[in-house]
């Protein structure tokens, strides 16, 4: 009888945790984010000709209005004649079609020898376009690129500690951590009874 019931629990916590893993699936901004796990669209990949960057964005491929975000460009080029001393790289930034940010990429903080970094801060929640454009100077054999990126910023900074373990991006870890937790003191449980 007892394994029945648990079986039926298990069954219950896996049901509720696909429940939230698909909420979070079909999650758009139709304001569901504010409830569940917002959606993060992390590393995307942009290519022109034989040059492409992978983008990062810290915190979480995810930035706040009004916080410092840090973004990271993976460069690769197919012939492998890409080089950061060989490329005149510059960003900028546009939201609705004005530029609201320009500025050189420099060397990221990691010993990779094709990454580069900026930071800006969002004024306010939009879709901004973030655009790269090299040009290989010294020699360098690579071709002159142009790469462009769409940026959705719509979290704000709370203090409400409620919402932001709600809105993190960690949120169904957690979920998925105190369904497991519970599963094995149940089961553990289990095994204390039958041992009596």
């Amino acid at each position: 009888m007892k394994s029945k019931k648990l079986a039926k629990l298990i069954t219950l916590c896996f049901f509720v945790l696909f429940l939230i893993l698909n909420i979070q699936s079909h999650a758009t901004n139709n304001g569901l984010t504010k409830f569940i796990i917002p959606v993060a669209f992390a590393h995307i990949l942009a290519t022109d000709g034989s040059v492409g960057a992978v983008l990062h964005i810290d915190p979480e491929d995810d930035p706040y209005v009004g916080q410092s975000a840090t973004f990271f460009f993976e460069f690769k080029e197919k012939q492998g004649n890409f080089s950061l001393d060989n490329c005149d790289c510059k960003v900028s930034i546009l939201e609705a079609g004005r530029e609201i940010y320009s500025g050189v990429l420099l060397p990221s903080s990691t010993d990779s020898k094709s990454s580069l970094s900026f930071s800006f801060t969002f004024p306010q929640k939009d879709v901004y376009q973030v655009k790269v454009i090299g040009k290989p100077v010294g020699g360098a054999t690579f071709g002159a690129f142009s790469l462009n990126y769409d940026v959705r910023v719509s979290r704000v900074v709370t203090q409400d500690f409620k919402s932001s373990i709600v809105q993190s991006p960690h949120f169904g870890h957690y979920v998925a951590g105190a369904i497991i937790l519970v599963f094995f003191a149940l089961f553990k449980k289990r095994r204390e009874v039958r041992v009596k």
